[in-house]
């Protein structure tokens, strides 16, 4: 994605985890949190677990079973390896270490027989999983653990390595309701990337149009031709969309960054909207529809904002004359975007309807619709009407479940309609496009 104007991931150790996500659990537990590569019994790549033969040999050259390998994997309640010293005939003492500790929820489920090996270990040493059985507290579902020592030999490590199908990471919080910290190792790098390019596009959005003034975003500058004035817009519907939805406020790829990238993101606030606009106002809108992808309504029914003026006595002292949507109605009710903005114009509309996508050569061009009434003139059409029908593209692909080039998205960094409406909702895109990888 390309933004007309532009740390690399860090691995995370244990005291990360602990000020993360992990840390409620970490206090329940109340001891210390070890990090270990573990390796994982893949069940659908290992026929044997079906239950059709018995496994001989989990590790060498013959073995069937095939395992996954997690990195960072924190494990919990290991307070001391207990040491066991055994004498027999043919080998001598035998050394032996057992042991318990808790995985974590939204981890992974262990089993018998599962590896793993204590990160920073000075001795590197191979445990293998004895037995669990699934612990709550507090609500909340550990697993419980027992392991013993299983081989020192460096040899059987790399054989281990090489059953090895599939390479995971551990994250410190997960994006939006997908509560998993395991996610594979590429897809974690290619997050990276796209959370760079979401955060850019955010960053972008709140210094166009968020006001510190009133904790919110506003569209700031149209000059009506009727009284001279300059206008300034809130549109209540989408605040309330965007809080609902963790989108720029409390944004979820922003809390994933912080976390996971050591990324310092300052966030931006704005109190619920939520005595303005009730669910059901906001889910007439033709922002909602879009979002909601239910073909089986008509996506522009409510496509004109409604708009609440302030009292214009105060505008004339500070200059600030400000509209309030506070909901999309059939008609237009003669504010100065009766017009709609113009961002839902007729055409628009039509290739919404029916997935009709714009020519690459029309791209950036510039686009003056007719108002809708006739009470309102517009003295700054030609910023109102910039038209990027490369962004719009992006919209229609999402309104019809297809897939976005992500890449090819040009946005460019002026006050207009078409980035205030529009990359709320391209940004509520790329959120579902980059939960979908960590799936």
């Amino acid at each position: 994605m390309q933004i007309l104007q532009n740390q690399s991931l860090l691995n995370r150790f244990s005291d990360l985890y602990i000020k993360g996500e992990l840390s409620n659990v970490a206090t329940v537990v109340q001891t210390p949190q070890q990090l270990v590569d573990y390796f994982h019994i893949d069940p659908d790549a290992t026929p044997t677990m079906a239950g059709l033969r018995n496994i001989d040999d989990y590790i060498g050259p013959e073995s069937h079973v095939i395992y996954d390998e997690i990195t960072n994997l924190p494990i919990s309640g290991i307070n001391e390896l207990v040491i066991q010293s055994t004498f027999d005939d043919e080998v001598g003492h035998e050394e032996d270490f057992q042991s318990e500790g808790i995985i974590f929820p939204n981890t992974i489920w262990p089993h018998e027989n599962d590896f793993f090996i204590f990160q920073g270990d000075k001795t590197t040493a191979l445990y293998v999983v004895t037995e669990t059985s699934p612990v709550t507290v507090r609500s909340n579902p550990f697993i419980q653990i027992n392991f013993r020592l299983y081989s020192r030999d460096p040899e059987m490590i790399k054989q281990l390595r090489k059953q090895v199908r599939k390479k995971y990471l551990t994250t410190v919080t997960a994006i939006g309701m997908d509560k998993t910290l395991v996610i594979e190792e590429e897809a974690y790098f290619t997050i990276e990337d796209h959370v760079k390019n979401y955060l850019d596009v955010l960053d972008l959005y709140s210094s166009l149009f968020y006001d510190y003034e009133h904790a919110t975003f506003i569209y700031d500058g149209i000059v009506s031709e009727q009284d001279g004035y300059k206008y300034r817009f809130i549109d209540m519907v989408l605040w309330k969309i965007m809080f609902d939805n963790r989108l720029v406020i409390y944004d979820d790829i922003m809390t994933y960054a912080i976390n996971n990238f050591n990324m310092n993101l300052d966030r931006l606030y704005a109190s619920s909207p939520d005595l303005y606009v009730d669910p059901n106002t906001m889910k007439r809108s033709i922002l909602y529809r879009i979002l909601e992808r239910n073909h089986k309504k008509q996506v522009d029914e409510y496509k004109f904002p409604q708009a609440f003026e302030r009292d214009p006595r105060i505008g004339k002292f500070d200059g600030k004359f400000i509209y309030y949507f506070e909901s999309y109605g059939k008609e237009c009710d003669c504010n100065l975007m009766c017009n709609t903005c113009p961002v839902w114009d007729d055409d628009f509309m039509y290739r919404l309807k029916n997935n009709i996508k714009y020519e690459e050569e029309e791209s950036m061009t510039q686009y003056i619709s007719s108002p809708s009434c006739d009470c309102v003139t517009f003295v700054n059409g030609v910023e109102l009407g910039d038209k990027n029908t490369n962004l719009r593209n992006a919209i229609i692909s999402w309104y019809w479940n297809e897939d976005i080039d992500w890449e090819n998205i040009k946005l460019v960094q002026t006050v207009t309609s078409e980035n205030y409406f529009l990359i709320p909702i391209l940004l509520y895109a790329y959120r579902d496009y980059i939960q979908g990888i960590q799936k």
